[in-house]
């Protein structure tokens, strides 16, 4: 239960943030909706706490508003400036809970369309990460050292990686 009232209160500066970045920016909600390709009723709902944001949505705002996904998610832009700083130094490092098999080797996790809307709240929560399916894969590439996540790519974000592929990613500390 405190797990999930942490993730809403770290939500809530999102909201808030996307509407203070996007005044700031002197766009106008519709403004900001043809930018990130989504329906201006959906910027005031996200901006009026009705919604919240998908994380393909969330990685658009980052990118258009130059503010690091950890920043605009759980910071309060319009008090502390956008100029977050990103910790080089290991200071606010979060564990990252990880899936092993009965012999201790590490497997994969899936975050898949579905399951992306929790992600950003819940990489850090040990029983959400044992939720996703897991996997492992016998390439000698992927390293038994790193931590990988498999993420399904939803629309065009990452063109020309068409929609509905996946995509594996490393974790890499700080």
């Amino acid at each position: 239960m405190l797990i999930i009232l942490v993730y809403l209160y770290a939500m809530s500066f999102l909201n808030s943030n996307i509407k203070h970045l996007r005044k700031e920016r002197r766009l106008t909600q519709n403004d900001l909706a043809l930018k990130i390709g989504i329906k201006r009723s959906l910027v005031g709902a996200y901006e009026e706490h009705r919604a919240e944001p998908r994380l393909v949505t969330i990685q658009k705002l980052s990118s258009l508003f130059q503010v690091p996904l950890d920043a605009l998610i759980n910071n309060d832009l319009s008090k502390s400036g956008r100029s977050a700083e990103v910790d080089t130094t290991g200071k606010t490092l979060r564990v990252l809970p990880i899936v092993v098999d009965t012999d201790e080797k590490e497997h994969i996790s899936l975050v898949a369309e579905a399951a992306e809307a929790g992600y950003a709240g819940g990489y850090a929560d040990p029983e959400y990460i044992e939720s996703l399916p897991s996997f492992s894969l016998p390439v000698k590439e992927l390293y038994s050292e790193q931590t990988y996540r498999l993420f399904q790519i939803n629309g065009d974000s990452m063109l020309p990686i068409t929609s509905g592929s996946y995509v594996i990613c490393s974790y890499v500390q700080d």
